[in-house]
């Protein structure tokens, strides 16, 4: 089933790198597969493939954070729901992201159950933005 998740590998980083430059090419092509192989070879870190949908996640303290997500659907869902799997394994209680108000994945990720946690103003790219922290509980 092509929305089933799991860890990428390094058969892995062109797809991811390119997933991740097609949803946000502030980098180049290059630099995303520096970056996903980086991850990759990360102990506390990684990232995760399902389909169309990918995500990378570090764990700090008691929360695996998500970033870089990309995708929608089932294949978001299946990232998501590994990643939680994840979580529970490293004994994070609560999955975390921190998104701008005007991302698309803001929305897709509270219909996963995600909540709004805090807020914060951010001047980027020359207007002012805003932060919004994600939660979501590790069931």
């Amino acid at each position: 089933m092509e929305s089933d998740a799991r860890a990428a590998g390094t058969r892995d980083v062109s797809r991811v790198a390119s997933l991740l430059h097609t949803a946000h090419a502030e980098r180049t092509l290059e630099a995303y597969e520096r970056a996903v192989r980086a991850r990759i070879a990360e102990e506390d870190g990684g990232t995760l493939v399902a389909g169309e949908a990918t995500l990378s996640w570090a764990l700090d303290g008691g929360a695996l954070f998500l970033y870089d997500l990309v995708g929608e659907g089932d294949a978001l869902r299946a990232t998501v729901e590994f990643a939680e799997r994840l979580a529970n394994l490293r004994f994070a209680a609560v999955l975390a992201a921190t998104l701008y108000d005007d991302d698309p994945m803001l929305e897709r990720l509270r219909e996963l159950g995600f909540q709004s946690d805090w807020t914060e103003p951010e001047a980027a790219g020359g207007r002012l933005r805003t932060l919004v922290g994600l939660v979501r509980a590790v069931a």
